[in-house]
Formats: C-alpha cells, sequence, structure tokens
C-alpha cells in the first residue's frame, strides 16, 4: 500500500482541485449572504410578534433548522463532484482491487451480524463505500449513521444517535465459534440507552473477560461467551497492535470476532467531505482526511498478520 506521504503529495496533484476551489469560494459567498439574509429575517419577525425569550429560542430553531436544509442542497454538487474527481482518484491509486461507490454502504445484516450495538435501529444511512484487497484479504467499508427514535409526551419526535463513523468487515479464510466483542473503556453510556449495557450483554450470553495486558484494559473492555476463546483470539500481539491503533486514530473503536468475520467500528465524522469553510487545500485537512482512510486501511494490514490465530 503506498505510504501516508505519497497519498497527501498525489492529492495535491489532482487537476480537478482548482475548480473545486473556486467553486467553493462562491458557495461560501452565497452562504455567508444568505446567512445575513436568514438572521435578518429572523430578527425582524422576533421583533414584529414581539416573542418572549423562549418563541424566540423556537423561531431561532426554524431558522437554524432551515439554514441547514439551504446549505445541504447548495453544497450537494459540490460534495458529489469532489467524490467523483478527487476521492475516486485517491483511492483507485491503492489498487486495482479497490473500488469506491459514494453513495453505497454497508449492508444492514453486517452491521447486525457484528453484534456491537444493543439498540434497534429505526434509520440506517450511510455512504462513501469502499471494497478492496490486501495481502489477500478481501475487507469493505463505508460511513455508516443509525438511530432510533423516541417520542415525548407531546407527540414529537426525536432521533438519537446509536453509532456515525465508519464501519469495517473483513472476512477471513478460517472460522471460529463463539464470539468476542470489544468497546472502549466507557462505552456503557453508549450501548445502553435504555438498559444497563451489561445487563444487556449477559442476556445475549456474554460476559466479561479480564484481559492479562494493563494497556489494552486502560482502552477496552472484553465480553465473551467463551473465556478461552477471547484470550486465544486476543493474542497479546495482536492487543499491542489494537491499541496502537486505537491511539493513532485517537477515536472510540470496537470490534467484533464472530465466525469468519471481524467488525471494526470507528467513531468520527464523515471520511470523505469535502470541506466548504476552508480551502480544499488546506493541509490540516486534507492531512487528517487522507489520515483517515489510510488508518482505516491500515487496519486491514495489521490482522493480515494475525491470521495465523484462526483455526477451525
Amino acid at each position: 500500500m503506498k505510504k501516508l506521504s505519497d497519498l497527501i503529495l498525489e492529492y495535491y496533484n489532482n487537476p480537478y482541485l482548482d475548480a473545486l476551489e473556486q467553486k467553493r469560494k462562491f458557495l461560501l459567498t452565497v452562504l455567508k449572504i444568505a446567512g445575513v439574509a436568514f438572521l435578518a429575517a429572523f430578527c425582524f419577525l422576533a421583533y414584529y410578534m414581539k416573542l418572549d425569550f423562549f418563541g424566540a429560542l423556537q423561531l431561532f430553531a426554524i431558522f437554524v433548522g432551515g439554514y441547514t436544509v439551504f446549505y445541504y442542497f447548495i453544497t450537494k454538487n459540490y460534495q458529489k463532484e469532489f467524490k467523483q474527481n478527487v476521492v475516486a482518484s485517491l483511492i483507485s491509486l491503492l489498487g486495482e482491487k479497490f473500488t469506491y461507490n459514494p453513495e453505497g454502504k454497508i449492508e444492514p445484516v453486517k452491521y447486525d451480524l457484528s453484534g456491537l450495538f444493543l439498540t434497534t435501529y429505526d434509520k440506517y444511512e450511510g455512504e462513501d463505500y469502499v471494497k478492496g484487497e490486501l495481502n489477500g484479504i478481501s475487507f469493505e467499508f463505508s460511513d455508516l449513521h443509525t438511530q432510533y427514535k423516541t417520542t415525548d409526551s407531546k407527540g414529537r419526535t426525536h432521533w438519537h444517535t446509536i453509532f456515525k463513523g465508519t464501519f469495517f468487515v473483513s472476512e477471513f479464510n478460517k472460522s471460529f465459534k463463539g464470539r468476542v466483542l470489544v468497546y472502549p473503556d466507557y462505552s456503557e453510556k453508549l450501548l445502553g440507552p435504555f438498559a444497563n449495557t451489561l445487563q444487556k450483554l449477559n442476556s445475549h450470553g456474554l460476559e466479561f473477560v479480564k484481559m492479562d495486558s494493563p494497556e489494552f484494559e486502560k482502552e477496552f473492555k472484553v465480553y465473551s461467551n467463551d473465556q478461552i476463546l477471547a484470550r486465544y483470539v486476543l493474542s497479546t500481539s495482536l492487543m499491542e497492535k489494537i491499541v496502537k491503533f486505537k491511539r493513532s486514530i485517537n477515536k472510540p473503536l470496537y470490534l467484533s470476532f464472530k465466525n469468519n468475520m471481524v467488525f471494526v467500528a470507528v467513531s468520527g465524522n464523515n471520511n470523505f467531505q469535502a470541506p466548504v469553510f476552508k480551502s480544499v487545500t488546506d493541509y490540516e485537512y486534507v492531512e487528517k482526511m487522507i489520515e483517515n482512510f489510510y488508518f482505516i486501511s491500515s487496519l486491514v494490514e495489521t490482522l493480515s498478520l494475525e491470521r495465523r490465530i484462526w483455526k477451525n
């Protein structure tokens, strides 16, 4: 796989960047003008209607919602061009076995199969689907956003995020019975909005597994239906690699080992979103965007080094 520095250099050599930067500047001007117009309209209505604080707050929320919708539609084509001309080109450099679909996503059945998130979702959305092969290992990932809804006493619907980030799936040639789940050490409040996480895990036949690595246990908690299997799957070297990977991305990391599959979920924002309020050539943005993809791909290489642990 290409080095991170090589991918960054290839990004800056993309011939479409100048045109995209010009379009971004135009959109930014339009968004600023629209922002002033929305604010002026809000102030006028709030004054004309003689709204109290809470009334003004509700009106402001409506205007913010309207501006958000406006932002989405006016930047939609810009985002599409960025993905088609920049992201797709970048991913193609990684090899012939890499494919990219900006509108694709990991199938819901694979998200469900992982068993990582115990709350039933009411909305399943995703984009930026990547499929590839490294070191003989096939893998796929995409951005996902799963949500559940609640209704308050006034009949209003509220949406709550279960998971938002990158979801990764890799298939191995050999399989094992049982399952092993690895969660961030502070993940209880994230996983159990309706009930205690531990109770939910226990109801699924899973129990806490104490690992031998103090460094690993500072970052993660492990649950499995087979204590011996968990320690076998999470070898000392693999735990070291997972800790190193987690610290390199500095984001919440979840892993599931089940059948002949490995699932990895990394919480965070959209990997391939084009910037609007900063330049497409801004180095900090470019480095972060490419690092997000590079670290996911490097995870495949990390796991490929551990293929010896899988036995029938």
